[in-house]
């Protein structure tokens, strides 16, 4: 979390030199730049990778150990389901 905070602080920082703008919000600053939060990012990463793991079979292999597969039998179709499996 705090090294988050810090790429946080550094992309405000940035931002404000790039623009030479010390008055603006931050948020008014990303908005110039069009630049999401980071933390938008790594949510959006990490969904990416659920995704990948659930949906296409090829996600990171350290990612797909956490995930089970088994078939749901109330449904008519053999799809297999994942869920979570405990750690």
């Amino acid at each position: 979390m705090h090294d988050s905070r810090t790429m946080e602080k550094l992309q405000k920082k940035a931002l404000r030199v790039v623009y030479s703008d010390y008055n603006s919000t931050y948020t008014e600053l990303q908005e110039r730049a069009d630049v999401p939060l980071l933390y938008t990012n790594r949510v959006r990463n990490q969904m990416i990778d659920v995704f990948k793991i659930l949906i296409q079979d090829n996600g990171p292999s350290y990612l797909r150990v956490l995930f089970k597969e088994y078939e749901n039998p109330l449904q008519y179709k053999k799809h297999l389901v994942t869920r979570p499996r405990k750690i």
